[in-house]
Formats: C-alpha cells, structure tokens, sequence
C-alpha cells in the first residue's frame, strides 16, 4: 500500500473503496450467514465508517478552534480546506449541509441514561420514529452532528436495531449511535488531605443519533463527496 500523504484525508477515500469491493462478497457468504444470523454486511459497514469519519474528525475538525498545533494536527498540511471546512461547520445547521442531511436522520437531543447493552427503551424507540426527531435531526447544529457521531464511534456508543426501530433477534435495519451528554463537578479540596480532587464526568442523559443501515451507506459515500467539495481529495491528488 502506498503511504498516505496526508492520513486522516486518504483513508477515508480508501475505505470507500475497500467499502464498495468487498461489501458484494460479505453479503453473498453463506458461512457467515449461518453463523451469525445474517451476513456480515453491517459489521463491515461500521469498521470501516469508523476510520471514514473519526480521521477527519479528530485530525481537522476537533482542531478549529485551536491556536496550538496538536501532534495529531493536520491543518497545516491542507490551511485552505481547514478553513473551508471550518466555514461549512461553524453556525451551520445539518440541513445547511444537504449532501450529509437528506437520509432519514433522528435525533434526540436528551434522554434518561440507559444502559446500551440491554434493549432500546420502547419509548424512546417510538419517540425516534417521530415527525418531531426527524426535523430535530435536520435542525442539529453541525457541531453537534458531528460530536454525536464522533463520540459514539469512539467509545462503542453504536446498537442494532431492527427495521421498525426496536432492539430485537431481527436482522439489523437500523443503527443507533449514542452519545453521552456529560457534566463536571467542580474540583474540591479535601479536607481529609488537602488535596485537590478533580471529580469524574457524571453522565446525567444521552443524544440519540438513527439511522437506517442503507441510508448509512449512502452517507459514507456523500461524506467522501462532502470533503472532496472542499477540496480535500483535490489537494491529495495534486
């Protein structure tokens, strides 16, 4: 393999290949079939998703904002379409953005915590499927999107769900990411030692990102597309 030139703008053009060749032969595997109740056409998917969009994210993106160069920082490498990017993102809503908006986002922005290991909450599974989620999706601002996506792909924040929304033994139709939503306690002196305890973040209510397993698909194409309209994909291959 060819040595990216720049990582976190390469790979994500790579897995859309990788994507593209090998997701024909997953799902026409009848072994995998048999033994896990259906192809492995959606663990493809959100393996190689994860490269796609946590590159991006963590080597451009999370860097906007910031004067120090990160040693993960890849602005300087592309100034240009750091700020192009920055201009797509900052202030803009998910519906400014319609390459990435048009496939049948939900969003909640705030539930109670559960756990995701268990079953979906039938309520929330119904509040999901609502009018009301899919035009809060469309209103997410872009730098909420982003975080939802970035944090539950990070920290395995993802559920399966079945094609009406619900946890079940059904083949997987739908993908769920989970965000937390996080709040710190103020640091506090202990009075026992006189050290300075800096507590944990609690988790006090979570984001709900859906989206159907097809239409998910579809976005990793269009987020490719995204960046290249920025010029990223242009610069690696000048």
């Amino acid at each position: 393999m060819g040595i990216p030139l720049q990582y976190s703008l390469d790979i994500p053009k790579r897995c859309l290949d990788l994507l593209s060749f090998c997701e024909k032969h997953v799902a026409a595997n009848e072994e995998h079939a048999r033994r896990y109740g259906g192809p492995l056409d959606t663990t493809l998917l959100l393996a190689l998703a994860s490269q796609m969009i946590l590159l991006p994210i963590e080597r451009i993106m999370k860097h906007l904002d910031e004067d120090v160069v990160g040693y993960t920082d890849d602005r300087q490498l592309s100034p240009d379409v750091s700020r192009s990017i920055q201009e797509r993102i900052r202030g803009k809503k998910l519906r400014n953005n319609a390459e990435l908006a048009g496939f049948g986002w939900s969003f909640i922005p705030r539930t109670q915590v559960f756990q995701t290991s268990n079953e979906l909450p039938e309520g929330i599974a119904k509040s999901l499927s609502s009018d009301e989620a899919n035009a809060s999706a469309q209103d997410m601002p872009m730098d909420q999107f982003i975080s939802c996506l970035r944090n539950s792909l990070a920290h395995g924040g993802v559920m399966y769900l079945d094609q009406q929304g619900y946890s079940s033994r059904k083949a997987a139709e739908m993908l769920l990411f989970v965000s937390a939503k996080q709040t710190r306690p103020a640091p506090f002196v202990d009075e026992k030692t006189g050290k300075i305890i800096v507590p944990l973040p609690v988790t006090d209510g979570l984001r709900l990102l859906r989206i159907a397993t097809r239409d998910f698909r579809l976005f990793l194409s269009s987020w490719t597309e995204w960046l290249d309209e920025v010029g990223i994909l242009k610069e690696i291959a000048a």
